[in-house]
């Protein structure tokens, strides 16, 4: 920057100021950015005080801008007292020693960087992060790349490949770009730079120094955690890669514009592109549904800006034109909510969820041209959904404001630095901590000499002139009469001494002669040069096929100890030190089991959130007004469950708001309820299962209306009595329907046969419950696993079985007393005064050489959906944990068995499905034992 500009920008922001009103906030925020540039220009002709002074007014226009000063009004003096001091310096020629910068500001200033040149390394390396909140994610997924980098190097030095050139340039160039969002600037610089290097260097090859470049990155990311030393200048690897640096008017470094991507693209790079889009596109729904409730909610704008920032510049990279232009304009739009411009709410708010559905229809054809090898496809509405956002960016102007101001994180108490160095003694600090509280405000001749308004000589003679005359004039007014002050400093040191704050815990050590200033001034550096600790998480990335494949593996290793620990030969062995080691390494594995079982469990948050964006269209699309409410988000399912119950809750959620709800919300408050409807989906544990719930208050369903459509279709015989459940039922016959129309949202009758069939793929059942103009409940019972269950060993005849723990309520030895029988048809259980179904096992399963006489046998009492059941066995071998292995397809199927386990002698065991069972019962009883059976129940 030349002289003459430089004047000339002091004498505009100068000028600003001087007009300025301590309120006018955006003219203070816009001058924050001046200031640091005038500290960036002061580094660089090597003045210390007017860089620490500048700097200081940054920190002091922070603390304006967030109404953190008391007085706004001496902060604003205080800063244009600096800018003219700094005109003087660089105007008039004078000294900066002799340059009357205010103090405070001086002070201030080297708290930040300070004269130490070591500081300002600091903070160059790590630079200003503009949103700490986002630093700890930074530094996991930076560290993570940083480690999957390395190994593609070695790699590539060793066998040259431009595949690997390409994953490595596309990992430096997503760094780059997250190390710029983060505002770690000399960081991304250098980043880029690097990428430059790789383009020149062209093909297969990397440029060298390529690893010296990554290994300052990591000691940057380590200085960012507060882990680690300065990383220094970057300077080394940039003079091999042969680029030329220069500084920008923040001192930051700055290399050449990166070339063009890539003409070719590596479809490994785009596949990756599309599963990263995509998840981030889903978080984008979830993050929009938050704002669309809440408009000021800052942390789901964030989030949703960040999803497109990261989309625009892998697909920049990418070449994926389309995709770039439109993440780009919505980006922009999300930027000027995050700033406050605009509150994202009605026309806005749809139209991010526009830019959300288009930004997926670009990507799924990213994915169909891989998947075919066809070209690319375009589509026609981008262009038109761009300057709809374009035009609501420039529709309101962009307001500039201090993003700049730096996050500040805490820091070490200068006591804790002393005395943890040895230089003060525990005692020492505490009596300094008390004098501050003991301490008063200085007086008004003491509080100008500190502040350097006036010098102690000056101030002894002003005291000697008020003794010569006998007190009659006040301090400040001798001093003001004889030019040694101005009334504006007495003012201002008269409002701190009632505003005066504790002396410095530093100074009142000196003061007292404890500790030297030296060793304060050392301590307050290392205070400066502290960084904030930042906790982050690390997760681990694994593949799921090879997460299933270690819980299969501890599944066989379950198998293989219980065959071992339930053999013949060892049961023989009366050593009592393998009987300990044997039971030792049946508890490690059952541990080892709990854990794979819970690697498997995640959260059905992401599949209740899907459907929260479902409900928000089909509402818009049907002009109804709908509430929607998600409980147990945290509830865990065995991840394969989680994958199949999409499907299924899509229709039932669909089926809740165009069928269950009333057509307008005319017709609701016609019948007397609110114009909105409520849909609720909520996900709980009970009894060993999970349940899903979909529930709505509409209209319920209209029994005689399925019944007459099941006549329709020869579901249902004329004459049947059926149930509820069973009327009920009927909507989860194949096209069944009782819609009246058909429209694009249902009334094909394709979707509740669809949700039965997958429900019943996992082991589980589906119940409704529905009461006429109240509404309707739709409950999924579910295992919690598909991998393990615990069970109860049982014989009938020669054969075994395994029925699950948690449906087993308990077991008894019947009397003659127990025994009753109903209509001639159906054993009953008579206890407690309560009548209970008995279901003989063997006749059920058609098993040879099983007891028959029940006061010979043993009988399970099971409970099933509230219902208790008793089913009779001949014996109870014991209690297992049971891994759970397909029968495969040619036995798939099969009623009131669930599955297959292999058993501690190699044999197969069945698992009885409880419920199937009870149904298989109550089927073969008839209609008449059917009735009596449900009635006892």
């Amino acid at each position: 920057m030349d002289n003459s500009k430089l004047l000339a920008r002091i004498e505009v922001l100068s000028e600003a100021l001087l007009l300025a009103d301590a309120s006018d906030i955006d003219i203070f925020a816009k001058a924050h950015d001046e200031f640091l540039e005038l500290a960036a220009w002061a580094d660089r002709c090597n003045l210390t005080a007017p860089a620490s002074a500048l700097r200081g007014a940054c920190e002091l226009i922070e603390r304006l801008v967030l109404g953190e000063v008391p007085e706004p009004a001496a902060a604003a003096d205080t800063i244009i007292q600096c800018l003219s001091a700094i005109q003087h310096v660089a105007r008039d020629g004078c000294s900066a020693s002799d340059a009357r910068f205010p103090a405070e500001l001086l002070g201030a200033g080297a708290q930040q960087t300070g004269a130490d040149p070591a500081t300002r390394g600091k903070s160059q390396t790590t630079g200003t992060v503009s949103d700490r909140s986002l630093l700890p994610e930074f530094i996991s997924h930076a560290k993570n790349t940083l480690s999957e980098i390395e190994p593609l190097i070695v790699q590539a030095e060793r066998h040259p490949a431009s595949r690997i050139v390409s994953q490595v340039r596309r990992a430096i160039h997503t760094l780059q770009a997250e190390a710029a969002f983060v505002g770690l600037n000399q960081m991304s610089a250098a980043l880029r730079a690097t990428e430059d290097a790789i383009d020149r260097a062209g093909g297969d090859q990397l440029p060298g120094g390529i690893l010296d470049a990554i290994e300052w990155v990591r000691r940057s990311i380590a200085a960012c955690e507060g882990k680690g030393d300065d990383a220094g200048s970057p300077e080394p690897f940039l003079t091999r890669f042969g680029t030329e640096p220069i500084e920008t008017h923040d001192g930051e470094l700055q290399t050449q514009a990166r070339v063009e991507h890539p003409s070719e693209t590596d479809p490994d790079l785009l596949r990756e592109f599309v599963a990263e889009a995509r998840e981030h596109l889903d978080n984008a729904d979830i993050h929009l549904l938050n704002v669309e409730t809440d408009p000021r909610d800052s942390d789901a704008i964030n989030a949703v800006f960040r999803a497109f920032h990261t989309i625009k510049g892998v697909a920049g990279f990418l070449a994926l034109e389309q995709i770039q232009s439109l993440s780009h304009e919505a980006e922009n739009l999300l930027d000027k909510a995050r700033k406050g411009e605009l509150d994202l709410q009605g026309n806005y708010i749809d139209l991010t969820f526009d830019a959300v559905d288009m930004m997926k229809r670009l990507v799924a054809n990213v994915d169909c041209a891989l998947s075919s090898g066809a070209v690319l496809a375009s589509e026609d509405g981008v262009g038109a959904l761009v300057a709809r956002l374009h035009a609501a960016v420039t529709g309101h102007p962009a307001l500039q404001s201090g993003d700049a101001i730096a996050a500040k994180g805490q820091r070490k108490r200068v006591g804790e630095i002393l005395e943890s160095a040895g230089n003060a003694t525990r005692s020492t600090v505490e009596s300094a901590l008390a004098a501050q509280v003991r301490a008063e405000a200085p007086p008004l001749g003491e509080l100008l000499v500190r502040e350097i308004v006036i010098s102690r000589a000056q101030l002894n003679q002003a005291l000697e002139i008020q003794k010569r005359e006998g007190y009659t004039r006040r301090l400040g007014e001798i001093l003001v009469a004889s030019g040694m002050a101005r009334t504006d400093d007495i003012y201002r040191a008269i409002g701190k001494q009632h505003n005066a704050a504790p002396e410095p815990i530093g100074a009142t050590l000196v003061r007292a002669g404890d500790v030297s200033a030296k060793v304060v001034a050392r301590a307050l550096r290392g205070q400066r040069q502290q960084q904030p600790v930042v906790d982050v998480r690390e997760p681990v990335k694994v593949d799921a096929e090879r997460l299933d494949k270690l819980v299969d593996l501890i599944g066989e290793l379950v198998i293989a100890e219980s065959m071992v620990s339930q053999s013949t030969e060892l049961s023989k062995v009366t050593s009592q030190q393998l009987a300990r080691r044997v039971n030792q390494l049946d508890k490690i594995t059952r541990e080892l089991q709990e854990i794979g079982t819970s690697l498997r469990m995640v959260p059905v948050r992401a599949t209740f959130h899907k459907m929260s964006r479902l409900v928000r269209d089909l509402a818009k699309k049907s002009g109804k007004f709908v509430e929607f409410v998600t409980e147990g988000e945290d509830t865990e399912l065995d991840k394969t469950v989680v994958d199949k119950i999409g499907d299924p809750l899509v229709h039932m959620v669909r089926n809740a708001v165009d069928h269950g709800l009333e057509a307008t919300p005319e017709e609701r408050v016609g019948v007397g309820k609110t114009e909105t409807g409520h849909v609720t989906l909520r996900a709980f544990h009970k009894g060993g299962s999970i349940y899903i719930e979909v529930e709505d208050d509409g209209r319920g369903l209209d029994r005689e209306v399925i019944l007459a459509k099941g006549r329709e279709r020869g579901l249902v015989r004329d004459g049947d009595a059926l149930s509820d459940r069973e009327v009920f039922g009927l909507i989860f016959e194949p096209g069944f329907s009782t819609a009246k129309q058909i429209t694009d949202v249902s009334g094909r009758g394709v979707g509740m046969d669809v949700v039965r069939r997958n429900v019943e793929s996992l082991r589980g059942q589906i119940d409704i419950q529905s009461t006429p103009g109240v509404g309707s409940k739709f409950s999924i019972r579910l295992p919690l696993t598909l991998a393990i269950i615990d069970g109860m060993v049982i014989r009938v005849g020669r054969e075994r079985y395994i029925v699950p723990t948690l449906s087993v309520h308990r077991s008894i030895k019947p009397n003659p007393e127990h025994l009753n029988t109903v209509v001639d048809r159906v054993e009953m259980l008579t206890l407690q005064g309560r009548h209970i179904p008995l279901f003989r096992l063997h006749r059920l399963f058609e098993i040879e050489g099983a007891e028959t006489d029940p006061l010979n046998a043993l009988v399970l009492i099971l409970e099933d959906e509230g219902r208790q059941v008793g089913l009779m066995i001949d014996e109870l071998l014991g209690q297992r944990q049971i891994v759970i292995k397909s029968l495969g397809d040619a036995m798939k199927g099969i009623d009131g068995i669930a599955g297959g386990a292999i058993m501690g002698d190699g044999t197969v065991g069945l698992i009885v499905d409880v419920g199937g069972v009870v149904r298989m019962a109550q089927n073969g009883a008839g209609a008449l034992g059917m009735q009596a059976c449900g009635s006892a129940a």
